[in-house]
């Protein structure tokens, strides 16, 4: 306990000094090699009505072991100068034992602790509430109306606590939390985007979930800067830094697309050598890419490039109306209405489309490693459907 002010101090500053030669004696007795020197006579000169306590004692080497919360002076209607403290939970679980128990000793048995140590604990903290929170007789403890208002409060106080300790638990475990993936079109339009996220929301349905459409290079970029934590994107042709990981969930045969009429329309296959004079119609995935490195990735000579379009959707029309050929994965066909034009595969078995599942290799969070985990067995459950 702090050693206390005498009711006889006319004013606030006299207090103030009486406290803070109480603290330097109560310290000296708690530390008998450092015997720190107290300034009353700095404190008397420096105190204000707002101080913190340790203006009044500045060399006390030991005010920790004092004051273990942060404690700040105050000055009541009557012009003493008083302590109050900020409660602890602990406060809050005794007061609300009693007012639940109406009994202390019930209380003291139900919080584990001596009933003379719950008595002082509920004494303080109505000290330092400025007012009696129970009535008590010899054979009754009731509630006084600041105590029926105070025991809401203290209620609430623990519930919000008690679900953000909860919370927190959960995140540590990954079991909570944000989640931001970035896509391209072809996992999306194969399945495979909605395969994966099914399975993070079965084992992670604590996360919430978002996903962000992207070209690969800008989910690179994205990765690095940690705005996304994993990505469902194109490999081939996209180089991938150091710092990242990169595995391989699904692979596509890739189609060439001819216009209906084109003489290699005829053949069943084709090989990339056949293509050495056409003209192609490529897909720029980004302002970085000039949609000419996968074709350079397969092909044994430079492509002659004609018109480019920003979106995979658009290379069919183009082919329709005669300005080349083009390369898409074979997943396309199945979305094919087009009359005019026709997909023929490459009989290369080497030449395909990958899709990988990229990250980073320094990843700590606990959520985004589930839900990796999660990832990996929604592919395989997909590759298995999809057999």
């Amino acid at each position: 306990m702090f050693p206390p002010i005498s009711r006889l101090a006319a004013t606030p500053i006299e207090c103030a000094r009486q406290r803070a030669i109480g603290l330097c004696r109560l310290t000296s007795r708690l530390s008998p090699v450092a015997k720190p020197a107290c300034h009353c006579d700095e404190s008397r000169k420096s105190i204000s009505r707002r101080s913190k306590p340790e203006a009044l004692c500045r060399n006390i080497s030991h005010f920790t072991l004092i004051i273990k919360t942060y404690i700040k002076l105050k000055i009541n209607k009557n012009n003493i100068l008083i302590w109050s403290r900020f409660m602890e939970l602990r406060h809050y679980r005794y007061f609300v034992a009693v007012a639940e128990e109406l009994h202390f000793g019930h209380a003291a048995e139900r919080l584990n602790i001596a009933q003379p140590a719950l008595s002082i604990q509920i004494r303080k903290l109505e000290e330092n509430i400025g007012g009696a929170l129970f009535h008590r007789t010899k054979r009754s403890v009731a509630l006084t109306e600041a105590g029926r208002l105070f025991l809401e409060e203290a209620r609430d106080i623990l519930s919000r606590t008690e679900r953000a300790e909860e919370k927190i638990r959960r995140a540590v475990k990954g079991e909570f939390g944000s989640l931001h993936i970035g896509f391209s079109s072809l996992p999306a339009i194969s399945g495979l985007l909605a395969a994966v996220i099914n399975a993070i929301r079965l084992d992670c349905p604590g996360l919430d979930i978002h996903v962000h459409e992207q070209d690969p290079f800008s989910q690179m970029e994205a990765l690095e800067k940690r705005q996304l934590h994993f990505s469902l994107t194109v490999s081939t042709g996209v180089t991938t830094s150091d710092q990242m990981v990169s595995s391989v969930l699904a692979e596509w045969p890739i189609n060439i697309i001819l216009p209906f009429d084109h003489p290699l329309a005829e053949k069943p296959s084709l090989q990339m050598s056949e293509l050495y004079d056409e003209q192609f119609i490529v897909y720029r995935q980004s302002e970085n890419d000039n949609g000419v490195g996968v074709i350079r990735q397969f092909a044994d000579f430079e492509p002659n490039i004609g018109e480019s379009v920003s979106s995979p959707w658009m290379v069919e029309p183009l082919v329709a109306c005669g300005f080349g050929i083009a390369l898409l994965p074979s997943v396309f066909q199945n979305y094919s209405s087009n009359t005019k034009t026709t997909f023929r595969p490459i009989s290369d078995p080497k030449v395909k489309m990958a899709c990988a599942l990229v990250h980073r290799s320094n990843e700590y969070d606990p959520a985004v490693k589930m839900a990796l985990a999660a990832a990996r067995r929604g592919a395989k459950s997909w590759h298995q459907s999809d057999a």
